[in-house]
C-alpha cells in the first residue's frame, strides 16, 4: 500500500516536473520524484526495496506517457546493463568501510 503512495506521488512531481521544466520534447532540466523514491528507499531494509523500484519506474512510464503522449523508448528495449550488472561479483562483507569490492 505504501508504495502506491509513493508512485502517486512520484507520479504527481513527475508530470509536474515534465510541465513546469520542459517543452515536451526534451529532458526536465531538474527532477524531484527522485527525491521520493530515495526517501521511500531509505525508510525500508534492503530486502523489502524491490515495490519502490517498481512503483518508480511504473509512475516514470505513466509521467511520460502522459505528458508527452508517448512512453519512452525503455519500454521496447531491454535494459543494457542486466548481464553486466548479473556477471558482477558480490561483496560478502559489511558494506562500510569499503573495501573495493
Amino acid at each position: 500500500m505504501e508504495e502506491c503512495v509513493v508512485g502517486l506521488l512520484s507520479l504527481v512531481l513527475a508530470a509536474g516536473t515534465i510541465h513546469l521544466t520542459s517543452d515536451g520534447r526534451d529532458i526536465a532540466a531538474v527532477w524531484p520524484a527522485n527525491a521520493v523514491l530515495l526517501a521511500a528507499l531509505l525508510d525500508r531494509r534492503p530486502g523489502a526495496r524491490a515495490g519502490v523500484f517498481v512503483a518508480g519506474f511504473v509512475a516514470n512510464l505513466a509521467a511520460n506517457a502522459i505528458m508527452r503522449g508517448r512512453a519512452p523508448a525503455i519500454c521496447s528495449m531491454p535494459p543494457a546493463t542486466s548481464s553486466k550488472s548479473a556477471s558482477r561479483p558480490t561483496c560478502s562483507g559489511p558494506p562500510w568501510p569499503m573495501t573495493g569490492c
